[in-house]
């Protein structure tokens, strides 16, 4: 008896296995991987909404990384989030852009188009052809599509991603084996500061952003030029005093691009 009743417990134990738990769920190969915003564009016809001026130096250069249960645009929360599903949306180029930045001003045409935010599509590209977009981030209380944060690879292969109603980021997938460019000749770098810049994808783009942001703020109409060099100058010897220290170097670079745009 003692036997039998070892033997239908050895027989339960086997048969009923736990379940092995699943990774987090990869998303469509079209996004995945690592994309480096290029431009940060807002509604050309419509400019006092922007929410972000043309080319945010605090967002070109930034990487998004789109992968198995995770989505991160580096530096920003708005679209740093654990993605445990991936729901797509199809839809068209003119409805993505006309619903996704409505306008609000009274005597406007209330539906934008690509080519308000500097996107060329083809011409059969724009009103028909079906497009996928990838909801991104999406919260409890996330407004609906095309008002929510979207991606969409568009023909050119860039990846449009739809931040918010007035700002619209374009990005290049980025290489695997990419070398990190920064706004000097790398092959040239010298100093411990230069090379570790060199070594690092994120530092070189932050370097590059400090660059843009000085460029940016000598345009201004107010601005003064000399002014701008002078603390420049005395802010370049600040970060090769930290050497080879990362972390140094990349607090005093986002710090000097944020000074630099005015926040």
């Amino acid at each position: 008896m003692l036997a039998l009743v070892g033997l239908a417990w050895a027989v339960l134990s086997t048969s009923v296995a736990p379940t092995p738990a699943r990774g987090p769920a990869a998303p469509p190969a079209a996004i995945a991987g690592t994309w480096e915003v290029e431009r940060v564009e807002g509604d050309a016809q419509d400019s006092s909404r922007w929410r972000f001026p043309q080319n945010d130096p605090r967002f070109v250069g930034r990487a998004l990384v789109v992968g198995p249960g995770r989505v991160e645009l580096e530096g920003d929360k708005e679209l740093t989030c654990q993605q445990d599903a991936w729901p797509t949306r199809r839809s068209t180029w003119a409805r993505l852009f006309a619903k996704g930045f409505p306008r609000v001003r009274p005597g406007m045409n209330p539906n934008p188009t690509p080519e308000d935010f500097d996107v060329v599509l083809p011409k059969t590209a724009k009103k028909s052809a079906a497009v996928v977009a990838e909801v991104l981030c999406q919260g409890p209380y996330a407004a609906k599509f095309p008002l929510n944060h979207w991606a969409a690879v568009a023909p050119s292969g860039e990846l449009l991603v739809h931040h918010d109603t007035q700002v619209l980021l374009v990005l290049r997938r980025r290489a695997v084996d990419e070398k990190p460019v920064a706004s000097f000749d790398c092959a040239k770098a010298a100093t411990p500061t230069e090379k570790t810049i060199c070594g690092r994808a994120d530092l070189a783009s932050w370097d590059r952003s400090v660059a843009l942001a000085v460029s940016l703020a000598k345009s201004r109409e107010d601005a003064h030029g000399a002014e701008i060099d002078t603390a420049q100058a005395a802010w370049g010897k600040q970060r090769s005093a930290c050497g080879a220290d990362a972390n140094c170097i990349e607090k005093l670079q986002v710090a000097r691009v944020y000074e630099l745009v005015g926040e």
